[in-house]
């Protein structure tokens, strides 16, 4: 699923649902598991501060199962989805993005032993 390529919608959904996973469990990852928080760490830094409390709101803490997001999503909410699925190598260069940098810097690190 993950690697150096966009995300489809429903690959997007499915790291979304992980995202509290991804943070609460991070020393416990597996080496896959720590790319794949890597690859979505990094994907959350091209959103803005507005975009990333939106999927927050929409999918944090909902774990692996679709049926616990709240409500249907709208056109703009799976625009977003797709955008935030979109590959890219590096975080963004955005001083609000400090501590997804330093996440990121970590799970590198992490990776490499």
């Amino acid at each position: 699923m993950f690697g150096q390529k966009d995300w489809n919608i429903y690959q997007a959904k499915h790291a979304l649902r992980r995202w509290d996973f991804y943070e609460k469990h991070i020393a416990e990852l597996t080496r896959h598991q720590k790319i794949e928080a890597r690859d979505f760490f990094i994907r959350l830094s091209y959103l803005t501060d507005d975009q990333r409390k939106l999927l927050r709101k929409l999918f944090y803490g909902c774990g692996n199962k679709s049926s616990n997001i709240k409500g249907a999503l709208s056109e703009q909410e799976k625009d977003l989805i797709r955008k935030f699925g979109e590959y890219h190598e590096k975080p963004a260069d955005r001083k609000e993005n400090e501590a997804l940098v330093e996440l990121i810097g970590k799970l590198k690190a992490l990776i490499e032993i």
